[in-house]
């Protein structure tokens, strides 16, 4: 995906539009027009009501009437603040409706609603200073707004009703906000709010009211359901949510081009890059270094399928009802010292594992598979033995020990350059998209009890197909291991 631009057909006509409801020089506004234009037109409510002119990107989304919007953007154009002007005229021109404002904590949804009253102020400012120049209104008076916000319910930090019966709620995004229904949800700095509580708490607000998500942030690495319905590699083929992409240049702002300028300066290059330009760069507790990631990929490598030559070692990581079984075929090149990844097959999850053993002896008539390196795990038990009575030679890893000790030195071989002078044994693959999205987000945390390292992907993302790529390489890289110690004896 690109960057969204905003093209010149676009510019004229939104100036087209909101100069329609501007006056002539020297004549009073219609006031009857404004008002009428206002109930279809968020940007001209905005402009007269308001007094906020938005920019022409701001427009677009405002007047984007998509049941799912998802806006990744960078920080300091305006994302929140014309959402907030979105949610206030969809509860001013539609009666009784509800409005739920999510964030990763309570402070910050609360200051969605501050947002919101205030820009309701600053509104009523605007209309005063109308009401009170030369013209003679009469009945076209416009110091009243369409609704006001109603003194006799609620009125609070959390929420506000208006005098239409629209109800404005701030929730954070915890278990806690539970059971809530709306026509409007607005999840504001959306990456940072964990799987479980969208796809538990948030997306069943609008289950039965068939009202509108918008999902706002800047990223925050290559994790999470905002990470995916974004999809910025283009990955799905049906895609739910409108999607809008932008970085810091789409504003036309000086002040504010001025501000990120220095920003520029002063970040790192990589914080920049998520913050400013919305890139999804990896997470400073990411286990893999992207740039390691993306060196380690052979782009004009392809997936083997048949190769008698090689002596292929078989990973094998048995998934379960959410999980997927995969399967990968590592190679050694002894002139090279070179691991080759040359085929990996995934199954769906809640894939019957009895019948891996049928697949990889089918395997083994295109393959010269000489050992197999599987996870050693309950759901994978049945299989594994029946690898082992047929007297395949099988190593059983298991993961809750083993599982730190194979990474690190499968990342030590990820991270050693071609042009390193031979100095080491390699890792390189294909690339496989949905390998490298895994490797790009899992994840490196000390334990709770903080003597250890936990390697683990993030909530709601996979780590089947890299699991079982490790595996294909463990006796490889354990080989060299040994071949150096004994180098050294």
């Amino acid at each position: 995906m690109k960057y969204t631009k905003i093209t010149k057909e676009q510019e004229i006509k939104f100036r087209e539009k909101m100069n329609m409801a501007e006056p002539s020089v020297g004549h009073m506004p219609n006031m009857a027009k404004i008002k009428n234009l206002s109930k279809k037109d968020p940007s001209i409510f905005a402009r007269w009501y308001l007094g906020i002119e938005p920019f022409v990107y701001q427009d677009v989304v405002l007047n984007d009437d998509t049941t799912r919007i998802i806006v990744c953007s960078s920080r300091q154009i305006g994302k929140t603040y014309v959402t907030a002007i979105k949610a206030l005229h969809f509860a001013m021109f539609n009666p009784d409706s509800s409005i739920l404002v999510f964030s990763r904590n309570n402070n910050q949804s609360k200051r969605f609603i501050r947002e919101m009253k205030k820009i309701m102020q600053e509104g009523m400012d605007n209309l005063e200073r109308l009401t009170t120049n030369k013209w003679d209104w009469g009945e076209d008076a416009p110091w009243i707004f369409p609704e006001d916000i109603d003194k006799k319910k609620p009125n609070n930090t959390e929420e506000f009703s208006l005098t239409n019966g629209s109800i404005i709620r701030s929730l954070p995004a915890t278990d806690s906000s539970r059971g809530y229904t709306a026509d409007l949800v607005i999840v504001d700095e959306a990456a940072f709010v964990s799987d479980d509580i969208f796809e538990m708490v948030i997306e069943p607000t609008v289950r039965f009211t068939g009202g509108t998500i918008i999902l706002l942030s800047t990223p925050n690495g290559q994790k999470g359901f905002f990470y995916h319905l974004f999809d910025p590699l283009d990955k799905q083929i049906g895609r739910e949510y409108k999607r809008y992409w932008w970085q810091w240049e789409i504003c036309p702002n000086d002040h504010i081009k001025e501000m990120t300028e220095k920003k520029r300066k002063q970040l790192d290059a990589m914080v920049f890059a998520q913050e400013y330009e919305a890139q999804f760069t990896v997470d400073s507790d990411s286990f893999f270094q992207s740039r390691k990631v993306r060196e380690a990929t052979i782009k004009e490598m392809t997936m083997k399928y048949a190769d008698l030559e090689h002596e292929y070692v078989c990973g094998i990581d048995y998934g379960v009802t959410h999980s997927k079984t995969v399967v990968s075929l590592s190679y050694l090149d002894k002139p090279n010292n070179v691991v080759y990844l040359a085929y990996q097959k995934s199954f769906p999850g809640g894939y019957d594992n009895a019948q891996i053993v049928k697949f990889v002896n089918e395997l083994e008539t295109k393959f010269n598979i000489v050992h197999y390196v599987v996870d050693d795990c309950p759901q994978g038990e049945s299989p594994t033995q029946a690898l082992e009575r047929e007297g395949k030679k099988v190593r059983r890893m298991y993961f809750g020990k083993e599982k730190v000790g194979m990474y690190f030195r499968f990342k030590e071989a990820l991270n050693i350059r071609d042009d390193d002078g031979g100095f080491g044994r390699r890792v390189r693959y294909p690339k496989i998209r949905e390998l490298i999205d895994e490797m790009l987000a899992l994840q490196m945390r000390d334990s709770k009890r903080g003597t250890t390292f936990l390697i683990e992907k993030p909530q709601g993302g996979s780590d089947d197909r890299i699991d079982s790529f490790v595996l294909s390489t463990v006796l490889f890289l354990e080989e060299e291991k040994k071949e150096f110690r004994s180098r050294l004896i």
